[in-house]
């Protein structure tokens, strides 16, 4: 579960007014929460990096989402988190279980991926780091600094912005210690027909799985 959560702070976050700081920064963090807030699904799937050069690790994962209102489904790193806004299901098929728990317990009320790409509305300062172009779009960076340091287990992170669409591309993560978190988003649909069905763990669907409680 820890990466899971370590996925939790570095995609998703919840809102707030920005206080006044980098003014260009500001200015694009605030078209993309207003972009953000047009949203009724979000369907999308994305690259995981972790590399560590000191640890000798370099790991690549693809993972995917699909969010409605606080609704979602996460599949990553073997797991799939499902959640009906109230009730969290974690199925983990290697294991053939499903662990239970409420949809927001103590500690993790920032951890709710319904909340994609908006990591920077709380919790942050934050200033235009550079222009670049990357993968032919022209692309504006802006770093972020968490205001409660002592309490995440990374210092800062950057937020990749596509200019013309308006769209987050990619979220790097620096760890405290050396590791380097990377998030691509390689496909990003939004307001399309989700059911609900898609946020519930049917277990009648798997009789084999141990089912785990937590509540």
């Amino acid at each position: 579960m820890k990466k899971l959560l370590i996925i939790g702070m570095i995609l998703f976050g919840t809102q707030a007014t920005f206080a006044q700081q980098d003014v260009k920064a500001k200015a694009v963090l605030d078209k993309l929460s207003a972009k953000a807030k047009t949203f009724k699904t979000i369907s999308a799937t994305f690259m995981y990096e972790l590399n560590n050069p000191t640890a000798d690790i370099n790991e690549k994962q693809e993972g995917s989402l699909i969010s409605k209102g606080e609704k979602y489904n996460l599949n990553i790193a073997g797991q799939n988190v499902i959640s009906d806004g109230k009730t969290k299901w974690t199925y983990i098929a290697d294991a053939e279980e499903v662990q239970i728990d409420d949809a927001t317990t103590e500690g993790e009320e920032a951890l709710n991926p319904s909340k994609i790409l908006t990591i920077y509305e709380d919790g942050f300062k934050y200033k235009y780091d550079k222009d670049i172009t990357e993968n032919g779009r022209a692309i504006q960076v802006v770093k972020l600094f968490p205001e409660q340091a002592d309490d995440k287990p990374y210092h800062s992170a950057l937020l990749y912005v596509d200019k013309v669409k308006n769209e987050v591309t990619k979220i790097e993560l620096k760890g405290k210690d050396g590791s380097n978190y990377i998030y691509t988003i390689t496909s990003f649909e939004v307001n399309k027909e989700i059911p609900d069905s898609k946020f519930v763990f049917n277990t009648a669907k798997h009789p084999e799985v141990e089912v785990i409680d937590l509540r």
